[in-house]
């Protein structure tokens, strides 16, 4: 058998294209619907797949290096990829990473939101992201939450706040020029935890002059789509250009920008 590359699908996919549960259809099943669909129903499962490449719900991985150029570009291949930009510019990356650890599949019972805060300030950029998470399963949500971002930076304590406050451990390591930081959690059936990411870095802006501040944020492949709040704050007295607040359901990767 030569396999060429790999196609991974999530439940939300199959759900989509099947109209079934995904623990109610095996992936034969799935498979053959797609392949022996009638003509009319092609042009759906097409908008379908689109759409789900998009999002994340779908990633594609080939040996072909021509292939492989073709779905970083379109960012279907599910790579952690930088940005950068020129002149009074920073390019800024931020992207949540959570691995389910629990011996059911249950973190689609888990509901989140992030609410992300960034200071701009003369020589340095200090951010701050809330996690919230609340386990509406019946069962123990086991999970090991990392943060991805850019290498110039330093993190802070991690803060886990629930019925109480507390600090837990937190593993911060470098990785093939990104810096994250991770954490194991626990929540019980019903419980709802904030999760507090800070860290900062040194910064060239010179916000005296005409300039850009950018934030990609990635959406992990495989999650489902949830709430997202940024806000950019700056020094009294710059005048900025565009939004300084975002609120997106995060389907997709998400841009944002603002300029002064």
């Amino acid at each position: 058998l030569n396999v060429n590359g790999v196609v991974a699908v999530d439940r939300y996919f199959m759900q989509k294209i099947s109209g079934k549960e995904a623990n109610e259809i095996s992936p034969e099943e799935f498979l053959k619907g797609i392949i022996y669909s009638e003509s009319k129903e092609k042009l759906t499962i097409g908008s379908v797949i689109k759409e789900s490449l998009e999002e994340k719900h779908v990633q594609i991985f080939f040996n072909n290096k021509n292939l492989v150029t073709a779905l970083e570009d379109l960012g279907w291949d599910g790579a952690v990829v930088s940005r950068s930009c020129s002149g009074n510019c920073y390019y800024d990356f931020l992207g949540i990473v959570e691995a389910n650890l629990s011996e059911e599949s249950t973190s689609h019972l888990i509901d989140r939101e992030i609410e992300t805060f960034i200071f701009l300030e003369e020589g340095v950029i200090k951010r701050k992201a809330h996690i919230f998470l609340e386990n509406t399963s019946e069962s123990i949500y086991k999970a090991y939450i990392r943060l991805i971002t850019p290498v110039d930076i330093g993190f802070g304590e991690v803060e886990v706040v629930g019925k109480t406050k507390s600090k837990l451990p937190t593993e911060v390591y470098g990785l093939e020029g990104w810096k994250e930081a991770g954490l194991y959690i626990e929540l019980g059936p019903g419980e709802a935890k904030a999760v507090v990411f800070s860290w900062d870095g040194a910064s060239k802006l010179d916000l005296d002059e005409r300039g850009e501040y950018k934030l990609l944020v990635r959406k992990q492949p495989g999650s489902e789509n949830y709430p997202v709040s940024i806000q950019v704050k700056y020094p009294q007295g710059l005048s900025v250009k565009g939004n300084s607040v975002y609120n997106t359901n995060l389907s997709k990767d998400f841009n944002a920008v603002i300029s002064w």
